[in-house]
């Protein structure tokens, strides 16, 4: 029987091998949702026709990196989720007043 086993480290690998592939598949989806949405940003700058209502989609479309990161840091730092989220509710915030 393996040593690691027979001494319960085991569970502490199994839990560190979730952990991290957890933290690989997030990452690889908040980077994703970041990229598409910095693409959709910059598409919008690119062809802005309807100055007004642009703005306000691109300020919206800024919430999906917000999120992705604050959702990620949340993972890698669950001890300073509280201070990460309540900067992105300040973003909600002014955004929902600025409509």
């Amino acid at each position: 029987r393996d040593f690691c086993l027979s001494r319960g480290l085991g569970d502490v690998y199994k839990r560190q091998l979730i952990r991290s592939t957890i933290l690989l598949i997030a990452g690889i989806f908040a980077g994703a949702a970041c990229g598409i949405s910095f693409w959709l940003i910059m598409r919008h700058q690119q062809n802005m026709t309807n100055i007004c209502v642009q703005s306000k989609i691109v300020g919206i479309i800024w919430m999906i990196p917000i999120y992705s990161i604050d959702s990620f840091l949340g993972l890698i730092l669950p001890e300073s989720a509280d201070y990460v989220n309540m900067l992105r509710d300040c973003y909600e915030v002014s955004k929902r007043t600025s409509t």
